[in-house]
């Protein structure tokens, strides 16, 4: 299943699942939940593997811009096993969507914290709570604090964005 899916773009998956097969008589469900989201769809047989195809409309009009878990379950009589589960992020329909504000809820704080820093915060920024407090109470200490957190937190963002994850560099230290 890939990370990811654009509402209105088709999904095609062939799930290889080696313990039940489709040719055997078992039948496969994929099965999504999220906030938004609360859809099954039933895949054909290929073969030994199931295949499940999502139309443009079913991805529009079923899944939803969020992060989304999905499993798939089989079934063959009385029996019913999950054999392969994970989570999806639905990406927008740019063919239907109306303008949004597609920043990070981490660059939206982040935004927030460097206008109030800089003075010049909307009322709805000042309004933002952290960890209950409003940004309005925050001394400029606080204000630092954050701002340096979620910095850091829209930096891993972008490398995630890009593909590039969790970047682990070796240090070796040695004395003079």
């Amino acid at each position: 299943m890939p990370d990811t899916v654009r509402l209105g773009d088709t999904l095609d998956v062939l799930f290889s699942l080696d313990e039940f097969p489709a040719n055997d008589g078992w039948v496969a469900t994929v099965f999504w939940i999220g906030i938004l989201t609360d859809f099954s769809k039933l895949t054909t047989a290929d073969g030994v593997n199931h295949l499940l195809e999502l139309t443009p409309t079913e991805t529009d009009a079923n899944l939803n811009v969020e992060q989304m878990r999905w499993n798939i379950q089989v079934v063959k009589g009385a029996d019913k096993f999950t054999p392969d589960f994970g989570t999806q992020d639905g990406l927008v329909n740019f063919s239907t969507a109306d303008a949004q504000d597609l920043r990070s809820s981490n660059q939206i704080t982040l935004d927030a914290i460097i206008a109030r820093i800089e003075n010049r915060a909307t009322v709805d920024q000042n309004e933002y709570t952290i960890k209950d407090r409003q940004i309005k109470k925050m001394t400029i200490e606080e204000l630092l604090k954050f701002q340096a957190i979620y910095e850091a937190r829209v930096a891993k963002d972008k490398r995630r964005e890009k593909g590039q994850g969790n970047q682990l560099s070796k240090v070796r230290f040695q004395r003079p």
